[in-house]
């Protein structure tokens, strides 16, 4: 049974009850629109990736920003089933179908959606190409390119023998070339990642530049999960979409790599101090399973006096990072900020999008476990 809603649009933020999942409207449009307006006298596009949000609103809002591309980009096949019953028929799968029964239902998704596929691998264009002739549909396959150590995706001199072997399947279409950046780590500067940016670019743009000579018309050239080199992407010759989670969310792991300063939390959790066990330290509610620590502790909005010192499965630890006593009482609010926030999406049936201090809508975490 789905449980009852706290409080229903136009209510105060602080009525929710907690942890909340939030996201700060204002705040999510106005990174959106800076990313955008710093590509969109290139023609390049901006495809979202879903997957960050699972949230077809929160696509949907998006997409209606100009120079964003027409649909979104997304991990699974369930996921591309769930944002393709909300309307968007524009949709780029980022990792291989190679099972018979997902494959079955991506044919089957086909006949109402634009869904592009990757490969990295010849026996999965075989697989693709015969159970797509026997569903009498077309698909759209583009080949994966691996542009980053440990990632998946073909290696660059097996991309000309892939595009060759989809380009000759009937049931398929070669669709172009794309290519997925690992996660961001830590460790990372800005510097480093806008450098693997930019480094794998320019081996996709050579990999359609070969394409192209030997004949092959590449209807897409896109890079996924970037950060930090949107400007400098949007002036490279070739490239033709842009794929990012983070730069409407600006998750934590995300926030200190990002071009330029200004930059604030879309996403956020509310928590509420439940105990008080020391001076300096307080309990909230909202532990592991509410935000997720897979890339790291969240940290306190507004208040950099204060750490996230460890998460339990229910409850997280907030301290002073001197030590000293703490200024919070049992029932006050904390604001957390995820440092990822696809984890935290992906343990919540619902996100509260808010204006201000009222709740202006609460949507489905429609794509919520469709992991299949």
């Amino acid at each position: 049974m789905q449980r009852p809603l706290s409080v229903a649009p136009g209510a105060s933020v602080d009525r929710l009850d907690t942890p909340a999942l939030v996201v700060d409207l204002d705040t999510f449009e106005r990174n959106a629109r800076r990313i955008h307006a710093a590509i969109e006298a290139s023609g390049i596009r901006l495809r979202p990736n879903a997957h960050a949000h699972k949230t077809p609103a929160l696509a949907w809002l998006q997409l209606g920003m100009k120079g964003a591309a027409g649909g979104v980009s997304v991990v699974s096949l369930g996921e591309a089933e769930t944002f393709a019953a909300s309307g968007i028929g524009d949709l780029l799968l980022t990792m291989p179908v190679v099972t018979p029964g997902k494959i079955a239902r991506l044919c089957a998704l086909t006949r109402h959606a634009d869904v592009v596929v990757p490969v990295d691998d010849a026996a999965n264009v075989d697989a693709l190409g015969r159970a797509a002739e026997v569903a009498g549909v077309r698909l759209p396959v583009a080949v994966d390119i691996r542009t980053d150590a440990g990632e998946p995706g073909a290696a660059p001199d097996r991309v000309m023998g892939l595009a060759r072997h989809i380009d000759r399947a009937p049931a398929l279409r070669f669709a172009g070339l794309m290519t997925s950046l690992g996660p961001v780590s830590a460790g990372d500067s800005t510097d480093a990642v806008r450098d693997r940016e930019i480094g794998s670019a320019a081996t996709l743009t050579s990999a359609r530049a070969d394409c192209e000579r030997a004949g092959l018309r590449v209807g897409i050239c896109s890079i996924g999960d970037v950060v930090a080199s949107f400007a400098a992407l949007a002036a490279m010759p070739g490239l033709t979409e842009i794929r990012s989670a983070s730069y409407a969310l600006a998750d934590g792991n995300h926030l200190p790599r990002m071009d330029g300063v200004g930059w604030r939390p879309a996403a956020r959790m509310l928590t509420m101090v439940t105990s008080r066990p020391e001076p300096s330290r307080a309990i909230v509610d909202c532990g592991q399973k509410a935000i997720s620590r897979d890339l790291g502790l969240p940290s306190v909005d507004g208040r950099p006096d204060l750490t996230i010192a460890g998460l339990s499965a229910e409850h997280g630890f907030v301290d002073t990072r001197d030590g000293s006593p703490l200024d919070l009482a049992i029932g006050d609010l904390l604001w957390l900020v995820p440092a990822d926030a696809a984890g935290a999406f992906g343990l919540h049936d619902i996100v509260h999008g808010v204006r201000g201090e009222t709740v202006e809508a609460i949507w489905d975490v429609a794509a919520r476990g469709r992991y299949d």
